[in-house]
């Protein structure tokens, strides 16, 4: 029974010290609000993955197959302006050196 008391009293004293505060709250509320309110701006992604795969267990043609992933990039890049209703994405992908450029401008 005492393990029990003694569960419930640290259960208790760690929710009191951990659970959120409300100036955290309104630090959150305060965030959302200004990011719904953005109007323009800019968001880059860049990723790169370079794998190995075992080519002892392979044939000369699952080697050819899967040799176009083991390097492979991704950049992309958005721009907006919500006031001029413009939205612009630069993408360019390279998948076994072959490279991609796609722009995309969404008319409204």
């Amino acid at each position: 029974m005492k393990k029990l008391a003694v569960i419930i009293t640290m259960l208790i004293v760690v929710m009191a010290i951990t659970g959120c505060s409300e100036k955290a709250y309104m630090d959150y509320i305060e965030a959302m609000r200004k990011t719904s309110a953005e109007k323009s701006g800019k968001t880059s992604i860049k990723l790169s993955t370079k794998v190995a795969f075992d080519k002892d267990s392979l044939t000369i043609d699952e080697i050819t197959e899967i040799s176009q992933y083991s390097d492979m990039r991704l950049d992309m890049t958005f721009q907006y302006d919500m006031n001029e209703k413009k939205i612009v994405a630069d993408v360019y992908t390279n998948a076994g050196g072959a490279g991609m450029d796609y722009n995309f401008l969404p008319r409204w």
